[in-house]
């Protein structure tokens, strides 16, 4: 023996939600079901998925819970809940949060399932907007009605009929007969927008709900029986005469009639009930068509009126000829129908002279493409762009336009990375245009400048003139037969450098320090003692200042630079020399370094040599280069070094980098100065400084590597 005990709808819902059919039909039957309470001038006020009873067997449903007396869209606001739980699955946030939450100037906190794709795909965006529409906090903001908001959510109000899709756990409906509903106005009317505020229905001409007159109250009842039993649906109302179910609530039920107190039955009156049985346009023109002067004429007529009003505003929210005519169709002597023919008639005016200016415009557009095609510029396209975004030939336009557009920054790349003259820029031109036109030549380019000893490069236009010098083995540090080395200068040792690396031309002058400066990346303070800058050699900056430096390179340039370490600077400096002094001896001195000479009437100057600046710097690179094309390694200015401070040279590195066991507060200075004799620009002479010291008489050059 089966049995049709019902379930709540909250146990039928899935995780996830219920299928597109299936929620589809529960609207249907709930919103009927509460139109015809709300025509009784009554509300529900306790909707919700625990409220709503599913009958397997028969596909009734049926509403339970305390009657309340609230406004009309309350009742839209639950039940837009209940369809929001319904389809996806999730408890909506309650309406207390949403609005505490809004005033005090945060989002709403209601997920919009309209914007949810997958519930697109099941349920349709017409249905979810109508949804979230029936969840606006503001009751003026909903739908003014059950009739309404059915338009919203199924997208015309023509019959819904039953659904192939059971309910979760229900027998399938088919064969059951269709709920009526409002008839439809000829040609399909659009979705029927949402936000409408109170303020605005009558500028959009739509007439407030129409209050329902106190018959409806008792005729309830009968609307029960008639049109929600032909449906499958159960109701709870609070209508006289109804079977009592647990918790106090009152069933009226399709298949339990209930007698209702109605007044004596006459050929009018069973006409009118029928009629709002039917609650349909042909309803209500039947009944007036039998009973022209009937009871209840102004009523019918009033109700007949009321969906010539809703198709007029149909019409006009269509505002299309299609929606005028649409309307005088179905309503040739409508309320509205001279207004529709003048609307009309100004739409057709409309269109014929938009035909007209349309043919203007073609000609002019075929001109203007001529134009443009016979210059076959950049500018011309845009030209014809500009007056035809969207003209026929508009596609073609732009494609010619950026293949112009790419060929000319083709060619620009290419003559940046020329003017650069550096593999990274030859490379970043290769990365940007990997089909370019000049990708042989940036090829060809990148191979010489390939790592070559003596080849010279520069980063970037402010960066100093880089040497490049080649892999090699090299014995560093002074020999016992040096009289003139002190004990931290020794002993001498073999350093095999693996591969390439290059150090700078010259010192670091103040033309590039001050480019350093404008970049952020160091101190501004560096004064030139009144010598002169430009390309005077840095003076006056701390070690720390030159390691700012030479990591402001780095990230400028990409590459990694440093100070050089000990053994790299007296390798550059050496140049495959091996003895004590540049050129062998004190005379030979003079042409490769500015050192303290006979002019500067200092006690350890070089007599050898006349001193062409005996108190100052020369400009750098003044002298000539040694045999791997670097200048000024000794003389000038002593230059800053990575190493630390040690007694000696003993255990120190055989791969070139630096010795930072000693005392790192103090850093090791090379290569003498304009104020250094000759015994003091000896190759391996070394001086200790701290590393926050500054003179007129140090600068710095810096390293950079090479990767191969």
């Amino acid at each position: 023996m089966t049995t049709n005990r019902p379930q709540t709808l909250l146990d039928l819902i899935p995780k996830g939600g219920m299928d597109g059919p299936s929620l589809q039909r529960l609207a249907v039957n709930l919103l009927s079901a509460v139109e015809v309470l709300h025509r009784s001038g009554q509300t529900h006020g306790s909707i919700s998925p625990a409220t709503v009873d599913v009958y397997p067997h028969s596909g009734a449903v049926s509403l339970t819970g305390e009657q309340r007396d609230v406004d009309l869209s309350t009742d839209i606001y639950q039940l837009a809940a209940t369809f929001y739980q319904a389809a996806s699955g999730d408890l909506p946030i309650d309406y207390a949060t949403r609005e505490a939450a809004l005033s005090g100037g945060a989002p709403d906190p209601l997920a919009d399932i309209s914007a949810n794709i997958g519930l697109q795909d099941q349920h349709g965006l017409q249905f979810l907007d109508a949804i979230m529409a029936g969840l606006e906090l503001q009751p003026a903001d909903r739908p003014r009605s059950i009739s309404m908001w059915r338009t919203e959510l199924f997208g015309s109000p023509a019959e819904v009929g039953p659904l192939e899709t059971p309910l979760p756990g229900q027998q399938s409906l088919q064969g059951t007969a269709p709920l009526p509903r409002s008839p439809v106005v000829q040609g399909t009317p659009p979705h029927v927008p949402t936000a409408y505020k109170a303020s605005s229905w009558a500028a959009e001409g739509f007439a407030p709900e129409p209050e329902r007159r106190p018959w409806g109250r008792w005729i309830a009842g009968i609307l029960v029986l008639g049109a929600i039993a032909s449906a499958g649906i159960w109701l709870i109302a609070s209508t006289r005469g109804g079977t009592p179910a647990p918790g106090g609530d009152t069933v009226v039920a399709a298949d339990t009639p209930t007698e209702l107190e109605t007044p004596s039955p006459s050929a009018d009156n069973e006409a009118w009930i029928r009629a709002l049985e039917l609650d349909t346009l042909e309803g209500y023109r039947a009944y007036l068509e039998d009973f022209p002067d009937g009871r209840f004429a102004e009523e019918a007529q009033a109700e007949v009126d009321r969906y010539d009003d809703e198709a007029w505003a149909i019409a006009e929210q269509r505002n299309t000829l299609a929606g005028y005519q649409s309307y005088l169709e179905a309503w040739p002597e409508g309320r509205h129908a001279s207004q529709a023919r003048e609307r009309a008639n100004a739409i057709r005016a409309e269109q014929e002279a938009a035909a007209a200016d349309a043919a203007e415009r073609a000609a002019r557009e075929a001109a203007d493409w001529a134009e443009a095609a016979r210059a076959d510029t950049v500018q011309s396209y845009g030209d014809y762009l500009a007056k035809h975004p969207t003209g026929p030939n508009a596609p073609e336009a732009r494609s010619r336009r950026d293949r112009l557009q790419a060929q000319a920054a083709d060619r620009a790349a290419f003559e940046q990375a020329e003017a650069l003259n550096t593999v990274r820029a030859y490379e970043q031109y290769l990365s940007q245009f990997p089909g370019g036109a000049f990708q042989m030549q940036a090829i060809a380019a990148i191979d010489a400048l390939k790592p070559a000893a003596g080849r010279t490069f520069r980063d970037c236009p402010s960066c100093p003139l880089m040497v490049t010098l080649g892999a090699g083995t090299a014995q560093l540090g002074a020999t016992d037969s040096d009289f003139d080395a002190s004990p931290a200068e020794g002993p001498q040792r073999p350093v095999t450098f693996s591969g390439f690396f290059a150090l700078a031309e010259t010192e670091v002058t103040f033309d590039q320090w001050q480019a350093c400066v404008a970049g952020g990346g160091c101190n501004p303070i560096a004064s030139d003692n009144g010598w002169g800058r430009g390309g005077r050699p840095v003076i006056n900056v701390t070690w720390n200042d030159a390691s700012a430096y030479a990591a402001w390179l780095s990230e400028v340039t990409g590459e990694r630079y440093s100070l050089p370490s000990e053994a790299q600077w007296e390798y550059g400096a050496r140049a495959g020399e091996t003895g004590t002094l540049p050129g062998g001896s004190a005379a030979a001195v003079c042409a490769v370094a500015n050192g303290a000479a006979n002019e500067s009437g200092l006690a350890w100057a070089n007599t050898a040599c006349a001193d062409p600046a005996p108190d100052r710097t020369l400009v750098a690179g003044s002298l000539i280069a040694n045999r791997f094309g670097l200048k000024d390694m000794v003389g000038n200015v002593a230059e800053w070094t990575l190493d630390c401070n040690t007694l000696n040279l003993r255990d120190a590195p055989a791969d070139g980098s630096a010795d930072l066991r000693g005392s790192c507060n103090q850093r090791a200075v090379r290569g003498g100065s304009w104020f250094s004799g000759a015994k003091d620009l000896r190759f391996t002479a070394r001086l200790m400084l701290r590393r926050g010291d500054s003179n007129d008489f140090t600068g710095f050059r810096v390293v950079r590597e090479i990767n191969t």
